[in-house]
């Protein structure tokens, strides 16, 4: 007869599948938060034409973003909830409407830094614990 198992949440919080879920979710929320919509707004320049706070170039409704000056998730990785959501809920100041290409540029720029950081993370951690091994 076999053992009955414990049974386990799905998705802990610690998992990082849940953490992705949860941030995604949080995301699509923030959209209809009100200081993103007063930065579209200001950068609308007539009807279904917004002007690229980063090149000045003027595009169509469709081809504009509303991103966070300072990235959601900092270049150091996930720290806390709490920073999270004060991040992403952040004020007109922290937010900017940009054009999908240069939103694309800067967020492939973030991401390799993130990359960069957590594969010197990772050095240091291999690094560390070979050290503690040895002593």
């Amino acid at each position: 007869m076999r053992k009955k198992k414990k049974s386990e949440p799905i998705l802990s919080s610690t998992d990082k599948r849940f953490r992705t879920v949860l941030i995604s979710v949080l995301r699509r929320f923030s959209r209809f938060w009100e200081p993103s919509n007063s930065v579209l707004k200001k950068a609308r320049i007539a009807r279904g034409m917004y002007q690229c706070s980063l090149c000045s170039k003027v595009v169509g409704s469709k081809e504009m973003k509303v991103d966070h000056i300072e990235p959601v998730v900092p270049v150091t990785g996930f720290t806390t909830w709490d920073d999270l959501i004060s991040r992403l809920f952040c004020e007109e100041s922290g937010l900017q409407a940009i054009c999908k290409p240069c939103h694309d540029e800067k967020t492939k720029k973030e991401n390799e830094q993130r990359r960069r950081c957590m594969k010197e993370k990772a050095v240091l951690k291999y690094y560390k614990d070979k050290m503690d091994k040895d002593e």
